[in-house]
């Protein structure tokens, strides 16, 4: 009995094992039946992956190859046309079969089938036969550039220069305007206003007195001091200048400088405060002269930290918060010929580029007085594919610097990595436009410009090769820049000011300085200092104000005392003595000395021997030392 249980328990138990070794047998069937699977689609897929890569590798090849066909081709038709131009040069025998076959390869060098628009060649050489497909568009013979032909320079002095701007419309414009806004001024404070008040104590402004107040200004760009009070100070010995004194008397300068002075009409807003009057002086400087055939289109800004809306910010700028203004100048002399002065969406663009781009309708408003074939540099905020487009229909040339990232622009710009002093050349065949790539040696990074008017060639400079595209634009980008150095030296318009619109008003003042300095060296033929160029101007503008000094007086009223107000240099003398201006010049009796011979052609009237004086300073002091 016991026998039969342990029989019966033993085969219990191999039915156990035999079940648990089939179970096993099957988990591990399934397993393996699965992991074939699996690494059946990763074959698959690695297989497709390697399929893919060697079609893609299989392209590049046939690109390489296609590519590599098309170097060779192109230096081979680059060495024919080289022999073919060889032997033209030699023999004159082959000539019309050598021009047929040059004819030829130049068409294949230009047409080359299968290639992109942007081409990359690395060959200086090989490029240099694509010359042909720029060049400089020559000015017409007939127009004259330089000074205008009608105006005679001959006896020019630096005073005579200014006044081709400032002309006499301009100024009595001027004169009326201030006018205007003073007595509009002082009949709304006439019932407030105390008796020592300016509104009591205003007078008419006159020509005479305006060039006064001209001449004081270009003195104070001069003679920097911290306050314009300090020009008349008289406690402190070191900081005493009596020039200022004698010219203008104090109170009177400040009326008219910090309270009455007004350049346009009495109901005019915004941009009308000072643009009309900005136009008229631009007209007069396109009248005057017409520049060569480079020039530089660039920023000009005017320091400006005050409430306005227009206010730009630039942290590289000299003055981060400034007003900015678009300006063309002449590349070799720096002349101003246009400007714009940025209002936002109010600035006086050209009304018919109101759809386009902000640089082209920079552009197009800035170039509308020109004539076509000039050739415009500027930098990379302005250069754009649309912007090159217009300005080969209007049939004007540029060159500039180039974002890397402008739309249109071969895509090598931004990934190229040049070694120092290495360059690269790119050609856009159809729109003739030329790109190159630069390093120098102590730049971060290339540099890329681009041109219409330019060919593959490099040019030494301090024994550093580099392309002739970039030396011209460093050669002539400039213009803009020496304006800004030249109005900032002696500019009083750095001065603090409450009002945007006086900023721009003396800032112009002294770019019309700056432009008659440039046509003052033209005519003499040589280099003057500005500063020789602003002292001269100066005294002749206190002469000029002399011979308009008996038309003042008669117009000046006398004050509640009976007294003529002292805004002449003249003013509490004897009334039998004046400064009447003769046909004849003499020495003058009072400031000429034997080493430093002085000549005038004013005289006083009423002394017996009537002695020749400069009206100022040197007529009064002779009298008060009588």
């Amino acid at each position: 009995m016991a026998t039969l249980k342990s029989v019966q328990m033993e085969k219990q138990q191999l039915g156990q094992q035999a079940a648990q070794a089939v179970r096993k047998i099957e988990r591990h069937s399934l397993h393996s039946m699965l992991r074939e699977k699996k690494l059946s689609a990763q074959h698959k897929k690695v297989t497709n992956r390697l399929n893919i890569l060697l079609k893609k590798a299989k392209s590049e090849i046939s690109c390489l190859r296609r590519k590599l066909s098309f170097t060779a081709e192109r230096v081979n038709n680059a060495d024919k046309l080289s022999a073919l131009r060889k032997t033209l040069a030699s023999t004159k025998a082959a000539k019309t079969r050598a021009e047929t076959e040059i004819a030829y390869l130049e068409e294949r060098l230009k047409n080359p089938a299968k290639i992109d628009c942007h081409c990359h060649v690395p060959d200086i050489d090989v490029f240099m036969r694509c010359k042909k497909t720029t060049g400089y568009l020559i000015l017409s013979s007939k127009l004259v550039r330089g000074i205008n032909p009608d105006i005679d320079t001959r006896g020019m002095v630096p005073l005579d220069f200014f006044r081709l701007y400032f002309t006499d419309e301009i100024v009595e414009e001027l004169c009326k305007n201030i006018n205007d806004y003073g007595n509009q001024r002082c009949e709304a404070r006439a019932a407030t206003a105390t008796e020592r008040s300016v509104y009591k104590k205003w007078r008419k402004i006159t020509p005479g007195e305006l060039f006064k107040f001209f001449a004081v200004i270009i003195a104070m760009g001069i003679t920097k001091k911290p306050s314009v009070s300090d020009y008349w100070n008289t406690d402190l010995s070191h900081m005493a200048t009596p020039w200022f004194r004698q010219i203008f008397r104090r109170d009177r300068f400040q009326h008219i400088f910090h309270t009455m002075l007004h350049a346009c009409e009495l109901d005019a807003q915004g941009k009308a405060k000072i643009e009309p009057f900005v136009s008229s002086l631009l007209v007069q400087f396109q009248a005057a002269y017409y520049p060569t055939q480079e020039l530089s289109l660039d920023e000009m800004v005017i320091g400006w930290k005050g409430r306005w809306a227009h206010k730009q910010y630039n942290a590289t700028k000299p003055s981060k918060y400034h007003v900015k203004t678009f300006g063309l100048c002449e590349s070799e002399s720096g002349y101003v010929i246009n400007l714009r002065i940025y209002f936002g969406a109010q600035t006086s663009f050209d009304p018919m580029t109101a759809d386009a781009q902000q640089s082209v309708r920079v552009f197009e408003t800035l170039l509308s007085p020109l004539v076509k074939g000039h050739h415009i540099y500027a930098d990379r905020y302005y250069t754009s594919m649309q912007l090159l487009n217009h300005l080969r229909e209007k049939q004007f040339y540029f060159t500039g610097t180039v974002n890397a990232n402008r739309k249109g622009f071969p895509a090598e710009l931004k990934t190229a990595k040049l070694a120092h002093r290495e360059i690269q050349w790119y050609l856009h065949r159809e729109k003739q436009l030329l790109c190159v790539l630069f390093r120098d040696k102590k730049a971060k990074k290339s540099c890329a410009a681009v041109s219409n008017s330019s060919s593959v060639a490099t040019v030494t400079v301090k024994d550093v090769e580099k392309p002739s595209m970039i030396n011209a634009y460093n050669f002539n980008m400039n213009g803009c820049d020496r304006v800004d150095q030249a109005v900032q030296t002696y500019g009083m318009y750095t001065r603090k000011s409450t009002k945007w619109w006086k900023k721009i008003f003396f800032w112009i003042f002294e770019v019309s300085q700056v432009n008659a300095h440039i046509l003052h060296m033209k005519a003499e033929g040589r280099k003057t200092p500005l500063l020789k160029f602003k002292h001269d101007l100066i005294s002749e503008m206190c002469s000029h104000t002399a011979a308009l000094l008996l038309e003042d007086i008669e117009q000046q009223q006398p004050d509640d005392r009976g007294h003529i107000p002292s805004n002449n240099p003249v003013a509490g003398m004897k009334s039998n003595h004046f400064a009447v201006k003769s046909s004849l010049t003499r020495v003058c009796r009072h400031c000429n000395t034997p080493t430093n011979r002085k000549r005038t052609s004013f005289y006083c009237k009423g002394c017996p021997n009537q002695p020749f004086l400069h009206p100022t300073p040197c007529f009064e002091a002779y009298h008060l030392a009588l």
